[in-house]
């Protein structure tokens, strides 16, 4: 974000996610349960374009809207986090939520074009925040996926990339690390990041 003091209501707190136990603290939003939750309602995602190519860029947008560049520090484009995210479909161990994130990046784009007639990655950051908090607190219902467990994913996906072994894509030049404080030969380096009171 080019000014901070201009970010959206709905951008998650880099303090909450990267200091308060690596995330945990900020999935408060995203509530498991919601029965009487009430909202728009995006036609249901449809995997009949299983590439991954196709669903990447979204989950992209996605983590940078999760973890965005501001004030306090670099984020998920500058760690390079789309590396990552490229290679997770790569991965047969984690075979087990690639139809989740197929889903779920295939909702967003068909809820994208339903509410803003653009791609999900040509909203603003202030629509795109939006439409993942109302994922995230069940405010939608998408069709063969559960909204809030998209979004937990996609945060934990996010926060490997960022702060994981760059060997395995993500966290270039082990900028997440420096950002932490972590050093990869143990030795403390204190936190990089400016806690503000």
């Amino acid at each position: 974000m080019d000014n901070p003091d201009e970010a959206s209501p709905g951008a998650f707190d880099r303090r909450s996610v990267l200091v308060g136990s690596f995330g945990l603290l900020a999935l408060g939003a995203c509530k498991q349960d919601a029965p009487s939750a009430v909202g728009v309602t995006a036609p249901p995602a449809s995997t009949a374009t299983n590439a991954p190519e196709a669903f990447v860029p979204v989950l992209v947008a996605v983590a940078e809207r999760l973890l965005p560049s501001d004030d306090l520090g670099p984020g998920a484009k500058e760690a390079d986090v789309a590396a990552f995210l490229r290679t997770v479909f790569d991965d047969q161990r984690l075979a087990g939520v690639h139809p989740l994130l197929k889903r779920g990046a295939a909702f967003l784009m068909k809820a994208a074009r339903l509410e803003g007639d653009r791609a999900f990655t040509d909203l603003d950051d202030v629509a795109k925040d939006e439409l993942l908090r109302r994922l995230g607190d069940n405010l939608m219902r998408p069709d063969g996926f559960h909204g809030p467990t998209f979004v937990r994913v996609m945060l934990a996906l996010t926060l490997e990339g960022f702060l994981g072994d760059p060997r395995h894509g993500g966290n270039q030049g082990g900028l997440g690390w420096r950002v932490v404080g972590f050093s990869p030969d143990g030795r403390a380096q204190g936190l990089a990041l400016r806690l503000a009171p």
